[in-house]
């Protein structure tokens, strides 16, 4: 990946910051969590060794299915292994920052692993991506502000 856009002019401190928050994301071993198994950089890029997910996306998943949605205990399945994933990164002071279907694994064996920990950060230190820390389109909107009045 690499660490700065051509039109992009961030502050050493910011990616510092961030390559940080790879490097603590890529040690995280949960069995929802799709593993880094080697993290590293130079002056022009991060190196990512990852785990390789035999299936799809849980994007493609959806694309896939008649009504493009899930049934209940799909849902069910697919949430409870999000929640234990991101609980234990929350209880080692991670946060994913960029939760989309596209970011959510499914092997053959029906196993869902969440991807791309620590990674927005990362691109949005380097100026890629149009929000800090996510992908538009996944992000909450911002609280409008309120006027006195």
């Amino acid at each position: 990946m690499p660490l700065a856009s051509p039109d992009a002019r961030t502050p050493l401190e910011t990616t510092a910051a961030a390559l940080a928050e790879a490097r603590t994301a890529s040690m995280l071993q949960h069995p929802n969590i799709v593993q880094v198994i080697d993290f590293t950089y130079d002056s022009a890029h991060a190196y990512l060794v990852m785990e390789y997910v035999d299936g799809m996306t849980l994007e493609e998943f959806l694309q896939q299915v008649e009504g493009h949605s899930l049934t209940y205990d799909e849902a069910a399945c697919i949430a409870d292994a999000l929640v234990q994933a991101l609980s234990f990164a929350h209880e080692n002071g991670v946060l994913h920052l960029d939760i989309k279907p596209a970011n959510v694994l499914i092997d053959h064996n029906g196993h869902v692993k969440l991807a791309d920990f620590g990674m927005a950060m990362l691109a949005s230190a380097a100026g890629f991506g149009g929000a800090r820390g996510g992908t538009i389109g996944y992000m909450p909107p911002e609280p409008a502000q309120r006027r006195a009045g």
